[in-house]
């Protein structure tokens, strides 16, 4: 298991790195709008990857991560429109499955209006719908055209 962890974390790191010097991380297919992208963890680690697809009304989000919670946690991830002036809306995306995968789609009004992708920290069974902002365990900021 930790020889799979460790290919997946190189594999992400090689990501990363691309990313920071300006490689091709984002890619364009007609009209859909997609990327790949490096979810960065509280400590400048990358803690796993996200796939964001939209073609400005249906999005679909793929996040992967080789991390667990702590036993008493579980990961949430959460669309915000925050950062630049926006509502500060949080959209819950879902929890992280045991086994390190979400998959989110669904047609949305317009999805671009989302600058960044959270992930948190919180309570198994949690019944508040809002997110513990101070356990955000990563984050990273979605490609234009998001964030109009």
């Amino acid at each position: 298991m930790k020889y799979i962890a460790t290919i997946a974390l190189s594999a992400m790191l090689v990501s990363s790195i691309s990313l920071i010097s300006g490689g091709t991380v984002f890619a364009q297919q007609g009209k859909l709008n997609q990327g790949t992208l490096a979810i960065i963890t509280v400590d400048g680690l990358v803690g796993g990857l996200a796939d964001v697809v939209s073609d400005g009304k249906n999005l679909s989000v793929e996040i992967s991560t080789p991390y667990a919670p702590d036993p008493d946690k579980e990961f949430e991830a959460w669309l915000v429109d925050d950062k630049r002036g926006g509502s500060a809306y949080y959209l819950n995306l879902g929890t992280i499955n045991e086994n390190g995968t979400l998959n989110y789609n669904e047609h949305l009004i317009n999805p671009y209006t989302y600058t960044h992708l959270e992930i948190t920290s919180e309570p198994k069974n949690d019944l508040d719908p809002r997110p513990d902002k101070s356990n955000i365990v990563g984050t990273t900021e979605l490609i234009e055209p998001f964030g109009k």
